[in-house]
């Protein structure tokens, strides 16, 4: 009984962070999807084809595991990551593909998730602060 209970409370500790609180193991994100403000620049950087679909309906982790399910079904999908609270999902394509809306629409069109957008991630720069040198 004395390492049920800590086993337990390791357990339920790692499975209720979410997703990106785990980012960046080793100093690269899983799958190459680096979510705004995870990464240094350069790093994120290195998500070349990333796509960030948002989606209306999402409301639980079942949402997440039912929309992880059907984005990993669409052709040229090399992983996906789901954050449920902003309503987005990173789609990481294979090299030379690409993600078009109507395609992430087909698949959930027989649920209840609405895509309300699809585009290019692209990560946001952040700008040099006061003191900082200015390379150029």
């Amino acid at each position: 009984m004395k390492l049920l209970m800590p086993a337990l409370f390791l357990l339920l500790a790692f499975f209720s962070v979410p997703a990106f609180a785990q980012c960046c193991p080793e100093g690269e994100c899983p799958g190459g999807v680096c979510p705004p403000g995870c990464c240094e620049d350069e790093k994120c950087d290195k998500a070349a084809n990333v796509f960030e679909v948002s989606i209306e309906g999402m409301c639980c982790k079942n949402c997440i595991k039912a929309v992880e399910k059907r984005l990993k079904k669409i052709e040229g999908v090399e992983s996906v990551k789901v954050d449920v609270e902003k309503g987005k999902a990173w789609v990481t394509m294979k090299e030379g593909k690409t993600l078009e809306k109507a395609t992430v629409e087909k698949s959930f069109e027989d649920t209840e998730y609405k895509t309300t957008s699809v585009v290019k991630f692209e990560p946001k720069k952040e700008e040099k602060k006061d003191g900082e040198k200015k390379e150029g």
